[in-house]
């Protein structure tokens, strides 16, 4: 890249540019033979604009629900299926029920794409 391509402010299509976006300019900007920056300092840059965004781009924090809310649907079905083997004359809590409903449905809710459809342009 050369000084004026850096120096002009880059569009992404009409939108804010995003985490990767921002990386990406990082890891094409010029390297130390062009007086740019060197690799450590495209590491600490990246670092740093990781560090800087927001929780829901942490792709463990993903993993970290899905964990807690497939446990939270095993351990409601496991405790539904001993409550009924076991022929608890008050039934099964409904209680019960609904926490294992809102557990499969927010895994649902996370398996499902989040992407807006394609816009068609016919208007």
């Amino acid at each position: 890249m050369s000084e004026e391509e850096l120096s002009t402010p880059r569009t992404f299509a009409g939108r804010a540019p995003t985490l990767n976006d921002l990386i990406q300019l990082v890891l094409e900007a010029p390297s130390v033979q062009s007086k740019g920056l060197d690799a450590e300092q495209k590491k600490t840059l990246i670092d740093e604009l990781r560090k800087t965004s927001p929780a829901f781009n942490d792709r463990w924090l993903y993993r970290y629900v899905v964990w807690f809310l497939g446990a939270a649907a095993i351990l409601t079905v496991a405790a539904i299926a001993v409550l009924s083997a076991l022929e608890v004359k008050m039934g099964i809590p409904q209680g019960l029920v609904a926490l294992g409903s809102a557990a499969i449905g927010g895994l649902a809710g996370l398996f499902t794409s989040s992407i807006p459809p394609a816009d068609s342009g016919s208007e």
